[in-house]
């Protein structure tokens, strides 16, 4: 389908290469260009200290100490052809409401780098630019008429325009996708054999830890099925492969705001919105793809789909969205107190032992940054919604949560000596600033 799309924007490979696409034949040159690895290293960089995980962080923040030896390493690997994609790490993570898990792929970050590297070539490619930036999908897409907040303001829009919506996710979306056509969507507008291989290197799922998940290694997308979820060009191949399910959705007064795998759909009336679904149903298909009825008795098709009259509201992207009020939704706000309890708790936990807080960052100081971390990344990421009594009743709740950490914390350092004190805080004693594993 999305052949048909690309043709309508540019001139598709069948009919032989243009003068745009005979360009394309240096796009290998053009990722293992210095300024190329260098602003793909910003990104990972930038993103990877606001990343959740601390391992995450630390591994950052080492790579940045040498980061200029190792960005003109890969750009010698790269043009002498000898960078290879080492194996990834990968991670099961629980889904929240549900036994299930989602298979994380956490590669090193010379990989992540170079994928990132490709990504912001393949995007710089006309043909594919106008058909990521057409206006129908909002994720996975640089730029500031995309991301949640303009998909929330589109979805605003579109329910007082529309009488009637329906909400959806697309099922086992990253799982599911068929990798191989996707890759086949960007082939067709490069004519570098050099890059088309790393292409496909970028995009094949290599662990190093197989043995580890037993059964449970058939989660993550080792074969022709699935992409890497924590690889920034899943979301490109996704993208491209649901470019012309985007448009076709957008016919016949019906509105179509797709987030990645979560859509919404806007129409007239309740027939029309379900007329639409099940053409969804129908393209989605045709890719060996999904998505969530709410029509089913199923409980978790029920939980994960959603219809009504749009003027009593909706969910979506995880704001609760009225006329003239969005919020983000209880389980979001719920999700931020209970990571803010969880790194102040750990805090706790850990300072029995000040030295071992010290040296592991579980000291005071480090779990008062890391919650201020959590919270700053919520609050701008939910900056756009406009409860403000919300809002304040949150941080009164926050701040209900730290007065109890420092009453705790209070009483567990009381009896300590004065050097464990200043360990708990997070303060280095000069007697432990010659240990190796400072």
């Amino acid at each position: 389908m999305l052949e048909s799309t690309l043709e309508t924007v540019g001139q598709s490979s069948l009919v032989g290469p243009t003068t745009s696409t005979r360009k394309n034949a240096s796009l290998y040159a053009r990722v293992q260009k210095p300024e190329t690895l260098d602003r793909a290293w910003r990104v990972i960089q930038e993103n990877g200290l606001k990343s959740d995980s601390r391992e995450t962080r630390e591994d950052i923040r080492q790579f940045s100490i040498q980061s200029r030896r190792h960005l003109n390493r890969l750009n010698r690997q790269l043009r002498t052809r000898r960078f290879r994609f080492e194996p990834a790490r990968g991670a099961l993570v629980r889904k929240k409401k549900g036994k299930s898990e989602r298979p994380i792929v956490i590669a090193p970050i010379e990989s992540r780098i170079v994928q990132r590297a490709i990504l912001d070539v393949v995007q710089s490619i006309p043909e594919i630019q106008r058909t990521l930036t057409a206006g129908y999908n909002f994720g996975g897409i640089a730029g500031p008429e995309f991301g949640v907040p303009p998909a929330i303001a589109k979805a605003v829009s579109a329910g007082k325009e529309s009488k009637y919506y329906i909400k959806t996710d697309i099922k086992s979306f990253f799982t599911a996708v068929p990798r191989q056509r996707a890759v086949d969507l960007i082939k067709a507008h490069t004519f570098d054999p050099q890059f088309n291989a790393l292409l496909v290197e970028a995009t094949t799922t290599e662990l190093k830890d197989l043995q580890s998940f037993g059964d449970k290694l058939r989660l993550f997308p080792l074969c022709d099925e699935g992409v890497a979820q924590g690889s920034c060009l899943s979301p490109l191949l996704c993208n491209l492969l649901l470019a012309d399910f985007d448009v076709q959705m957008n016919r016949r007064g019906i509105i179509c705001i797709r987030y990645i795998d979560d859509f919404i759909l806007f129409a007239p009336s309740q027939k029309a919105a379900f007329k639409a679904l099940q053409y969804a149903l129908e393209l989605l298909q045709e890719m060996g793809l999904s998505a969530y009825d709410p029509r089913d008795s199923n409980p978790v098709e029920r939980e994960k789909s959603s219809h009504g009259q749009s003027i009593r509201g909706f969910t979506f992207l995880g704001c609760d969205i009225q006329q003239d009020r969005i919020r983000p939704t209880r389980a979001k706000r719920s999700e931020l107190k209970q990571k803010t309890r969880t790194i102040l708790h750990e805090c706790l936990n850990s300072i029995s032992d000040p030295r071992t807080a010290l040296f592991s960052r579980k000291t005071s100081a480090d779990a008062i940054l890391d919650a201020s971390r959590i919270i700053r990344g919520w609050g701008n990421t939910y900056s756009f919604c406009n409860d403000e009594r919300l809002f304040h009743s949150l941080d009164l709740e926050l701040q209900n949560i730290f007065v109890d950490f420092q009453r705790r914390f209070g009483q567990k350092i009381s009896s300590m000596e004065i050097l464990d004190r200043r360990r708990s805080f997070g303060l280095f004693p000069l007697v432990d600033c010659n240990q190796g594993n400072k």
